[in-house]
């Protein structure tokens, strides 16, 4: 057994390796490296479209989006890449990095429908979903490591602390988000749409044909993303106030053309 003084160091060195997972702006650089990474891998391993309209029409309602948002996410650049891919699907990783399949034009054929999809990615960035889970599943292998300095034999120490770097890039991309998260993105994803002049009416007839869909065969972009009646109740009543939203965007000149 260790002894008390092996113990509290242990404790302390726990203490700080959970005041560095929290530390904020060190673990967002973290995160942000090891997304850019992936997404530069994915560019080199997936071909990217080669349909200029549909390259020209995500970036627009990208960059439309974007802009209206607050705070250092809506300075900071964000960099789109079309992937040339079958598969319904849209991610966005923290850093400001979004992807989007060709495949998702079979639901989104139209600029609003394409807003509420982008709106709702670059939600889970800016909420800082991905970062929360990560800390959460990070706080297990730290636990393990704890314990491997105050037991004898316990394994697994180097790769609990190994592995946190990574997991942020991987829970982003396949990892489903739980309903909380889902139905914060939706919210705050609508309002963005909204903001940005995009009709947040369309997120409705959107999510209606991603449940057509479900009934055959689950789309790559419900795998990652659940649905359930409580998200498209949340919807609903959020429906309201972004309409609002959209008039008033609109009437300050705030009137994307992503359809050319």
């Amino acid at each position: 057994m260790r002894d008390r003084k092996t113990v509290q160091a242990g404790g302390r060195w726990l203490g700080a390796m959970l005041s560095l997972l929290f530390a904020g702006s060190a673990a967002a650089d973290v995160l942000e490296g090891q997304s850019a990474k992936v997404f530069e891998e994915m560019k080199q391993r997936m071909p990217l479209a080669q349909n200029e309209r549909m390259v020209a029409a995500v970036e627009c309602v990208a960059s439309s989006i974007v802009s209206v948002l607050d705070g250092a996410t809506g300075q900071q650049p964000w960099e789109v890449a079309v992937f040339d891919d079958p598969s319904i699907n849209a991610f966005a990783l923290a850093g400001g990095k979004i992807g989007v399949h060709t495949g998702i034009f079979q639901v989104a054929n139209n600029q609003n429908a394409l807003a509420a999809v982008l709106g709702h990615e670059i939600a889970h960035v800016t909420e800082h979903h991905v970062g929360k889970r990560v800390a959460r599943q990070t706080l297990t292998g730290i636990g393990v490591v704890a314990l491997a300095i105050m037991v004898p034999g316990a394994a697994g120490t180097s790769q609990a602390v190994a592995e946190a770097a990574s997991l942020g890039a991987e829970l982003g991309l396949n990892k489903p988000y739980d309903r909380k998260a889902e139905i914060d993105a939706d919210v705050t994803g609508l309002r963005y749409m909204a903001r940005a002049g995009f009709d947040p009416r369309e997120t409705i007839d959107l999510w209606r044909a991603m449940e057509k869909l479900n009934k055959d065969a689950i789309p790559e972009f419900l795998s990652t993303h659940p649905s359930n009646d409580n998200r498209a109740a949340r919807l609903v009543e959020a429906l309201p106030e972004a309409i609002a939203e959209y008039e008033r965007a609109r009437a300050a000149g705030r009137t994307p053309e992503c359809e050319k």
